[in-house]
This record gives C-alpha cells, structure tokens and sequence, in this order.
C-alpha cells in the first residue's frame, strides 16, 4: 500500500499492514499535527465518511491512500467560504 500526502508530497510504501489501527496512526504521523485531514481517496473513491469501515472491510486489497490534508489556515477559510455561499443561497431563497 502507498500513503500520499496531498499532491505528492510525501509517500510513504507500506508493504505489511495488519491492521487498520495502524494505517490510522501512519496517516496520523504523516498529518503531524499541522494538517487537517479533508478527505482520503482509496484507489481512486473519494472517502469522507466512515473511512476506518472502509479501510477495515478493503485492507487487503488496497493499493493506493491519498491523503488531502489542509493546513488549519485553509480549513478555516474554506469553511467561512462555504458559510457564506449557504448564508447568500439562504437569503435568495
């Protein structure tokens, strides 16, 4: 299994994972605290719920983890950004 952090960054090869505990807490190390995980896409499927049933249910298989990870700069702008787009939506309606 590969871990990538965002666009290439970083990429870790994990070659013998027994547990989803594990690939958590890589993914944990990689995020070092500066980074807010977004999403992770496995093998292509975009995952933004539910990701360690996921990881659980296809470990064996998996080939490819992307991470995309936001700093907490723009994690806090995107979420104002999307408040205000449903604020301005709301007031239309």
């Amino acid at each position: 299994m590969k871990l990538i952090l965002n666009n290439d960054e970083k990429i870790v090869e994990l070659n013998s994972l027994r547990s989803v505990d594990e690939v958590i807490e890589k993914i944990n190390n990689l995020l070092n605290n500066k980074l807010i995980l977004s999403h992770l896409v496995i093998d292509g499927k975009d995952l933004y719920n539910d990701i360690e049933q996921y990881l659980d249910r296809y470990l064996a298989t998996i080939t490819t983890v992307q991470i995309i990870a936001k700093s907490k700069k723009e994690f806090i702008n995107d979420t104002l950004d999307s408040a205000e787009k449903y604020i301005n939506q709301a007031i239309i309606l």
